[in-house]
């Protein structure tokens, strides 16, 4: 296990343990999240000759999104202790959709961790930091996130950490994915077992406590 502790002594941090800790994201950020999106979610990006196209697209995409301060809009990175570099990122969203089939408010995406990180716990120290900013600064008692119905490591962690499947007239419907909910009234240690999580990150990891 990993020796978690809250993380108080600088407000940016939300989480720290002994390999990395959680903070706000800034923009400067960004290039490097957008390298670690394409590695995760782009098949063999890292033999294509279009790989410096995909990362460009995906970082004007985290820039133009950039939360900027935004209570209802919060981007979060994970950050390796020893070099500082980002090794995770997410993004949770309660603003008002501006687009027709936007999932529901508040909305976790682009869950991602660098491959040379996972069985960490990365991805559900993010998952964990992003309900307690929707619940404790958005004021919202629920968190959806999409899924690809093939992502099966990614639905038996949502599945460990609770989160029900959704019906819904697009999602699952007319694309591939599966809407996600979370009752983030619904305490921890009721939701996980055991205070541990089996996921595709990590075998187990303690119960998390966060500095919002």
């Amino acid at each position: 296990h990993l020796s978690c502790y809250p993380a108080t002594a600088l407000h940016a941090r939300i989480f720290e343990c002994d390999e990395y800790f959680i903070r706000d994201g800034t923009h400067k950020d960004l290039t490097q999240v957008s390298t670690i999106i394409v590695k995760s979610f782009y098949k063999n990006s890292e033999k294509s000759p279009l790989r410096h196209l995909y990362n460009m697209a995906e970082l004007n995409r985290l820039q133009q999104n950039f939360p900027y301060g935004d209570e209802k809009h919060f981007m979060y990175v994970a950050v390796s202790q020893e070099t500082k570099e980002i090794v995770g990122f997410c993004d949770v969203d309660a603003r008002p959709a501006k687009i027709a089939n936007a999932p529901p408010r508040p909305y976790l995406s682009d869950l991602t961790v660098d491959p040379n990180w996972r069985r960490k716990g990365i991805a559900s120290a993010l998952v964990f930091g992003s309900e307690a900013t929707a619940l404790q600064i958005m004021g919202h008692t629920q968190l959806f996130i999409r899924v690809e119905e093939e992502n099966k490591s990614a639905l038996q962690m949502y599945d460990a950490l609770q989160y029900d499947a959704q019906e819904h007239p697009f999602f699952g419907v007319k694309d591939t994915t599966i809407l996600l909910r979370r009752d983030l009234l619904q305490s921890r240690k009721e939701a996980v077992k055991d205070s541990s999580i089996e996921d595709s990150e990590s075998d187990s990891i303690p119960s998390l406590n966060f500095s919002i």
